[in-house]
This record gives C-alpha cells, structure tokens and sequence, in this order.
C-alpha cells in the first residue's frame, strides 16, 4: 500500500458525547488521525472531523436511529482504496466492510450490540412491539447475521474490557481479539471539600437506571440528600417530566454540562452513581476515583475485579433500589469514608495516554 495514504477513525454517529465518543476523540487528536461519521449532535465539536452528512440537536428514538444507521452504513460507497489503517467503531460502521479489502481494518468493540446478544431479553421485554412485528423482527435477524459475518472481515478486534472480549468470543475466534482499557487524563480531576449531593453523569437511557436513582432519592430518608443529574440521552423528556411530577426538592437536573463544570462538580460531590445493568467499562468510574470521590456502581463488568479490594467501591450485586438507599443511608451516617488511594500503577494502566500508545501500536504493526 501506497505510504501517502491516510489512516482514518470511522464511529456510527455522535449523538451523544459518551464514553466512547470522548475516547475515539483522544485517539484523533494524540494520533492526528480525522473522523468519518453518519452524524454529529450540533453540541459537540466538529473540528476532528473529515466528514459528516448532517447534524442533529436532539436525540432520536432508537428505533429510528437503528434503522438510519443500518441503511448509511450498509450501502455507503465508501473509499476504502484512500486509506491504510481503519479504526471502525460502534455498532453499525462494519456494514460498510465487504471482502477482498486490502486495508488494516481495526475494529474497537466499546460493547458488542447489547440489544441482539446479552441484552436481547431485556429490550424485548422493553420494546414487546419492535421485537415481536414481523418486519422488524426479521431486520433484528439479518442484522445479526451480517454483523457476526463483518467481524469475519475484521484483521484485528480490540475490546475495552475482557466482558466485551468474554462476549463477542462467542461468536468470533479468539485469535486476534485484543483488550485495551479506556484511559483518562488523571491530572484533570481534583478534589474540594464534599457538598450536600452525590452525582450522577450517566447516559440518560434506561440501561443505566437512571430512574432507579430517582425513586430512590425521592424517599423519604434521602429528602436531606441532594443528587443532581448531568447528561442526555432518550430519556430526557422523561426524566425531566418524573423529577417534575414527583414534587421533590432534592433532585436537579442540569442536562448536558461542559467538561470543566462536569469536572467541577466531581471535585465537591459526596459520590457518584453509576449503576448500569451489566455494563462492561465506565468511564465515569475511573473519573471518580480521579476525583478521589465514593464511587457506587454495579458487578457485571471488569470493574467488579479491578476495584474488589478498593474501599471507596461501594458494588451493589443484584441491584435493588433498595440496596443503592442502604449505601447512601450508610455513607450519611458517616459509616463510609473515603479512604487514601494513590496507587501509580493504577494511574498508569488507566491512562490516556496508555490507551493511545496501544492503539498506535497496532496502526503501527504490519
């Protein structure tokens, strides 16, 4: 392959500035290498891109954001023939892989597609319509299948935890599956003095629970205890008319926050709350001990095992929102305290820079 071709980032759309968005963004900028997506949120910054069709302001409903991008993706005419390497992310940028390419093709599997493996009861039961009207049922299945039949054509897989490399192993030899933990820039975050709220910066989508957290902080026992909500997503209409509805005086909303107000307010929370259902990586874990904050959040992914003997964990196993109540109830009865954790060869695994210079690795290996 020619050496004045480009290498290129290609992630289905950034409709929200998420976990994976925030990490795909470190990785252009450190390796100057431009994004290629469907769409972009208006609120997000579009200098990293080399191209996108439109731009939205608000969230799609994820039916429809399932078949807008299923339909881009698989019959975009894209070049391959302009590029080297290709880091495809997310669940719908492999539709435009076919045979017989000659590029470096990289996939990073932030999660295999929740919604037709692991999760697959779950958003049934969640969306009886969808998974039950003969058209769309049998669209789920072909995209299932073609899905499995892309990662084929993958010359390498990277996975953000060994849950994701547990659960797409199932479907595609093990063979060049690779892990890569996301990282954070630890010298970002800081502590202050705790205010009166724990925090919640949380994908507002039901698969992260955020309208467990406020029944429970509309209980009577938390009516002193503030939590203050941070994010967007599907829900937020919803949420926003619960929290209204309620009548409660505890509970914030603020929507999506700027970098530098989301950091801010780590600094001076009591804890974060993130307690989706068995989500592989978070992000906003690692940001919450940057913060040397309480973090409480849910087994079922790598965290279980990274922070087991970590103090300032709080893990509920087989979530209850009455379990999430007894943590806080405890935490204000100053029960829990955050305990000293400097560990260097944490920063280090866990790093930004880490994640970047093992990416570049494989942009790098013939």
């Amino acid at each position: 392959m020619s050496s004045n071709k480009k290498n290129i980032i290609i992630h289905d759309n950034f409709e929200i500035y998420g976990g994976a968005e925030q990490l795909l963004f470190q990785f252009s900028k450190a390796l100057k290498i431009k994004i290629f997506s469907f769409y972009v949120n208006k609120k997000i910054n579009n200098s990293y891109f080399s191209k996108f069709f439109f731009s939205n302001k608000s969230n799609f409903d994820p039916r429809i954001r399932f078949l807008l991008n299923f339909i881009f993706y698989f019959f975009f005419p894209f070049n391959f023939k302009k590029y080297n390497n290709i880091l495809l992310s997310g669940h719908f940028s492999l539709m435009l892989l076919k045979k017989g390419l000659n590029n470096k093709i990289i996939y990073f599997c932030h999660s295999p597609p929740r919604f037709i493996f692991d999760n697959y009861k779950l958003y049934k039961k969640k969306y009886k319509f969808v998974y039950s009207f003969i058209l769309t049922k049998k669209l789920i299945s072909i995209y299932r299948n073609i899905y499995i039949k892309k990662l084929k054509l993958c010359n390498i897989i990277i996975c953000n935890s060994n849950t994701s490399k547990k659960r797409i192993s199932k479907y595609i030899s093990q063979k060049n599956i690779h892990v890569i933990y996301p990282g954070i820039d630890f010298k970002k975050y800081y502590t202050k003095k705790n205010e009166n709220f724990y925090l919640s910066l949380s994908r507002l989508h039901w698969s992260k629970r955020i309208i467990e957290k406020i029944i429970t902080f509309s209980n009577h026992k938390l009516k002193n205890t503030k939590l203050i909500i941070c994010s967007h997503g599907p829900l937020e209409k919803k949420i926003k008319k619960i929290i209204k509805n309620l009548e409660v005086k505890n509970i914030e909303f603020l929507g999506k926050v700027t970098d530098k107000k989301k950091i801010s307010l780590l600094s001076t929370c009591k804890g974060l709350i993130h307690i989706p259902i068995r989500e592989e990586f978070g992000i906003i874990n690692l940001e919450a001990i940057a913060s040397k904050k309480i973090l409480i959040t849910t087994d079922g992914g790598d965290f279980e095992k990274i922070f087991f003997n970590n103090k300032n964990v709080k893990i509920i196993k087989n979530y209850s929102n009455s379990k999430l109540l007894n943590i806080i109830h405890k935490i204000e009865k100053n029960k829990f305290k955050f305990k000293p954790y400097n560990s260097k060869k944490f920063k280090k695994k866990f790093s930004i820079n880490n994640s970047i210079n093992q990416i570049n690795k494989f942009f790098k290996s013939n």
